[in-house]
């Protein structure tokens, strides 16, 4: 298995590519397309239709419908749709993304009531209205799924937009508890105690446990623009100078050999010029 097969398969089992910008997303889905094309024999069928439903995902993210359709059509010739759930919530996305919300949601009133994966989708068509009610089915779902961490990871950013700082980070430490090397969640958490931090600078634990968080994500992922640029400003309010030349250096070189997405590297002068 070549080393971007491998990347890719990360990338649809961590989920990460929901976060992508879309140079990323372009970029992923080229590749996407290299691998199934020249490395198709060489992969198991696992691997196989893990990438079909990244492909899926990659290019109706890119409003590529026929492209979406055609993907998920592979998954159902495969595993079927009335007897998969996990099929069942892709066609639902796809419904989601072309005909509307309303659709996927009369979809999903057909399934099993007991069927979890359904049951989640039908959850998160309420993202919209992020209010306590959406609290409430998020936790419910976490008591049939406790180790969900795209839940998880939806419960913290729903308590964040209700300003509830503190039950937000307990949410991105149960992910890590089930995900410790997921830099994105490490930086995240250095954003949350930052928040923390900025609401009472007298609380000097929190900006120390934001350096700590932002400083555990660039040394997993050692190009993380979201992870340098936290350190560059948590330093600067910390008065560590060593760590703040560090970081301030690392981004210089990102940009300076644009390893990074156009919107990363607008990213670094905005933050640059407020540091």
């Amino acid at each position: 298995m070549s080393g971007i097969t491998q990347k890719l398969l990360e990338i649809h089992h961590s989920g990460i590519f929901t976060q992508f910008s879309p140079e990323e997303t372009v970029k992923t889905h080229e590749q996407l397309r290299e691998v199934l094309n020249i490395e198709i024999d060489r992969l198991t069928d696992v691997e196989y239709y893990d990438l079909i439903e990244l492909g899926f995902y990659l290019s109706l993210i890119m409003g590529k419908d026929k492209e979406s359709r055609n993907c998920l059509q592979l998954l159902v010739d495969k595993f079927g749709d009335d007897l998969s759930p996990r099929i069942a919530s892709l066609k639902a996305t796809y419904l989601q993304a072309t005909e509307g919300t309303q659709a996927a949601i009369e979809y999903l009133s057909k399934r099993p009531g007991d069927e979890l994966q359904s049951l989640k989708k039908r959850i998160s068509l309420n993202s919209s209205n992020r209010d306590k009610k959406y609290v409430e089915l998020l936790l419910g779902l976490l008591d049939f799924t406790p180790l969900d961490v795209e839940t998880w990871s939806e419960l913290g950013e729903t308590y964040y937009q209700l300003a509830n700082v503190d039950k937000a980070i307990w949410c991105f430490q149960e992910v890590l508890l089930i995900q410790p090397f997921n830099y994105y969640v490490c930086a995240r958490l250095g954003e949350l105690y930052h928040a923390l931090y900025q609401r009472d600078r007298s609380k000097k634990t929190n900006l120390e446990l934001s350096i700590k968080y932002f400083a555990r994500s660039v040394e997993l992922c050692s190009n993380l623009v979201r992870g340098w640029s936290g350190l560059l400003t948590t330093t600067k309010e910390s008065g560590n100078d060593t760590l703040h030349k560090l970081a301030s250096d690392k981004l210089k070189l990102i940009e300076e050999s644009q390893s990074a997405t156009r919107e990363d590297l607008n990213f670094i002068k905005e933050i640059k010029s407020l540091s």
